[in-house]
């Protein structure tokens, strides 16, 4: 069966359908590669996906529906969004789980710096404990804070 590789632009929605359980692997002068086998808009295509891509793509099976789209968040910075299309896929028990990417050295001094911020708003406590509810406000706070860090916001909800 040939499969034609899929060009994925920028902000474009994908609806894709798996034709097998897993994707194919191997090594190449690039490193490992992850291709996947798919149904779009009624052809065979296949996709070389990132290691990225291919942790969240790797839980999907035979028949699942996806809708992909790689998501520019700020100039040369992208992210893949992956939702399911229809019902729910239910993993059988024994199938391994995708790995969770571990947070890049960046991400973690990002999410210090942001914790470290929301800590001061708490700072005329007077090292008292908290409460349950002021770590939910510390929470909150430093997820908000993470990204306005990331520049995730939209320009007319920044703050300043």
């Amino acid at each position: 069966m040939e499969h034609n590789n899929l060009k994925i632009f920028t902000g474009k929605e994908y609806f894709l359908e798996f034709q097998f359980d897993e994707c194919k692997e191997g090594e190449s002068e690039y490193g490992t590669y992850h291709r996947y086998a798919f149904k779009h808009e009624g052809q065979d295509t296949a996709l070389f996906a990132t290691d990225t891509l291919h942790a969240k793509l790797a839980g999907f099976r035979k028949g699942d529906k996806i809708k992909l789209v790689k998501d520019e968040y700020e100039p040369g910075k992208f992210a893949w969004i992956v939702e399911m299309v229809g019902k729910p896929v239910e993993m059988p028990t024994g199938q391994p789980q995708p790995k969770l990417q571990e947070p890049s050295t960046n991400d973690r001094i990002a999410r210090a710096v942001a914790f470290k911020e929301a800590c001061k708003m708490f700072y005329d406590l007077g090292g008292e404990k908290l409460s349950s509810d002021d770590l939910v406000i510390l929470s909150y706070n430093t997820d908000a804070l993470l990204e306005v860090l990331e520049n995730r916001l939209p320009e007319d909800e920044l703050p300043f």
